[in-house]
């Protein structure tokens, strides 16, 4: 499973380098978003690049916001995965847009949208 997530964010960074140091047997392979290998990654799976989520490549399958989320979580056996199954998903990408579209709140993003 490949994961790609905004190192230019530092709450971004901050949560994946919190999950990276759960991923004790390596599990994924993380991926900054400002990397060619994300570049080439967009184009094999015809992601558009204004796409402004986390994103999981899973079987070469896609992944965005919070089904991202919970599929990190899910591979990394943490169990607030299990959060992700009772709520539907509409209501689970409006509360990740949410934190999305406010991360300079936390006084720890550099990118103000």
């Amino acid at each position: 499973m490949t994961v790609i997530y905004d190192s230019k964010c530092n709450f971004c960074n901050k949560i994946a380098n919190f999950l990276k140091k759960k991923d004790f047997r390596h599990k994924i392979n993380w991926i900054s978003r400002e990397s060619n290998e994300c570049s080439t990654l967009f184009k094999k799976h015809s992601i558009d690049k204004e796409v402004d989520s986390i994103i999981t490549i899973d079987q070469n399958i896609s992944y965005f916001k919070s089904e991202a989320v919970f599929l990190i979580l899910k591979k990394l056996n943490i169990k607030y995965f299990l959060f992700f199954i009772i709520f539907p998903r509409k209501l689970k990408d409006f509360v990740y847009d949410m934190i999305s579209k406010n991360r300079y709140f936390f006084r720890s993003c550099s990118t103000k949208n």
